[in-house]
């Protein structure tokens, strides 16, 4: 979940002058990992005066006088009603003067600063205030932002976006209903939420119909195959270049609307390289700052015939037996495969060379295909 609702309301960790990088981890600490099994409004309020969201999306300089328009443009698009919600530019523009006079101190604090904020009467996408006063101003925001954690437009937003997560790219309206009913019912409450989506039997009938992400999928193999952190922590830095390069960085999207969660944002031929040329690697023992076992390590006393190799590494690496047409697979690249001239046998010995090389042929096509790259 703290994946999930970093996300959902994604700051892009920059460097460049005024930007996030000094106080991003502050935010995924106060921000989304405090709030990830708490309710969405405290999450939103959090998120939304935060001094990193105010850098990121132009809320700190904003002003009665000259209003930024970014933050209350996603404000409505990403983090609440989404953009088919029917709200308009005038929503978008009264919005930014609601939310205007804050700025971020020398200590990297946000303050509210009176003078700078828009005074008068208000009326954004349903929501009303008389914003009487810039000392009154911040009561009035924070009861703009509650108003759009409660909306009804929310509540179905966050609900698709959860059951794409973890259903299905295209999931039923039925679920969706279901679990934007509970995020209502239960106050902007997420753990009520999750209780429906992870009970409900269409959650139980999306085994492998998930794609995974390439960060996904770097630890999914990291995992299945036993590598560990080493000494070096420049070897966790080594695997998130990895993510980087299959183009899914840890806190990498540039963009707020944050990474895609459909397969088909991820199906290129550039990422499967990169994610092919990885599990090579680690297969063969790289990853010099990590612990890595290796092919023959991650499989105790391997076997010595064809046949009990391909079961085992089925049952190490995904936790199963292989389908029939799986083995049917697997055998077929082992039958057309050459080693030292000669085809590879189906029984070897020990610790030989072909033994080796049918445990690390079966291990490649397994961690390449659906059986791995799916969830």
């Amino acid at each position: 979940m703290v994946d999930f609702w970093s996300n959902h309301l994604n700051v892009f960790a920059t460097d460049a002058p005024g930007g996030t990088f000094v106080t991003r981890h502050a935010y995924q600490r106060d921000v989304i990992r405090k709030h990830a099994l708490g309710d969405f409004e405290s999450m939103l309020l959090a998120s939304a005066f935060h001094p990193t969201m105010l850098a990121y999306l132009n809320g700190a300089g904003s002003t009665g006088k000259e209003p930024n328009e970014n933050y209350s443009r996603e404000l409505l698009e990403l983090h609440t009603v989404g953009v088919d919600a029917g709200y308009t530019e005038r929503d978008v523009q009264k919005g930014a003067l609601l939310l205007s006079g804050w700025t971020i101190d020398a200590k990297l604090r946000a303050v509210y600063v009176p003078a700078n904020h828009h005074v008068g009467k208000l009326k954004v996408f349903g929501f009303t205030t008389a914003n009487a006063s810039a000392a009154k101003g911040r009561a009035a925001q924070q009861a703009y932002v509650k108003y759009l954690a409660h909306h009804p437009s929310t509540a179905k937003h966050l609900a698709r976006k959860l059951a794409i997560r973890f259903v299905s790219d295209n999931p039923p309206a039925s679920l969706v209903k279901k679990l934007a009913t509970a995020y209502t019912k239960h106050d902007t409450a997420i753990a009520p939420v999750l209780r429906v989506l992870f009970s409900s039997p269409e959650f139980a009938a999306s085994k492998r119909k998930k794609v995974r992400r390439p960060m996904e999928t770097v630890v999914a193999t990291a995992r299945a195959l036993d590598l560990k952190p080493g000494t070096d922590p420049i070897g966790l830095l080594d695997v998130f270049q990895v993510t980087l390069g299959a183009g899914q960085g840890a806190l990498w999207w540039p963009q707020p609307n944050g990474y895609a969660d459909t397969a088909d944002a991820w199906q290129s031929p550039a990422a499967a390289l990169a994610l092919f040329n990885l599990t090579s690697a680690w297969l063969v023992g790289g990853g010099a700052r990590l612990k890595n076992p290796g092919f023959t390590g991650f499989l105790k006393n391997p076997p010595k015939s064809r046949a009990t190799v391909i079961t085992a590494t089925f049952q190490k690496l995904v936790g199963r037996k292989p389908t029939a047409a799986e083995r049917k697979g697997v055998n077929t690249l082992l039958g057309s495969a050459r080693f030292a001239g000669k085809p590879l046998p189906t029984t070897f010995a020990a610790g030989s060379q072909e033994q080796r090389e049918t445990v690390y042929l079966t291990a490649m096509l397994l961690l390449n295909s659906p059986a791995h790259l799916t969830r």
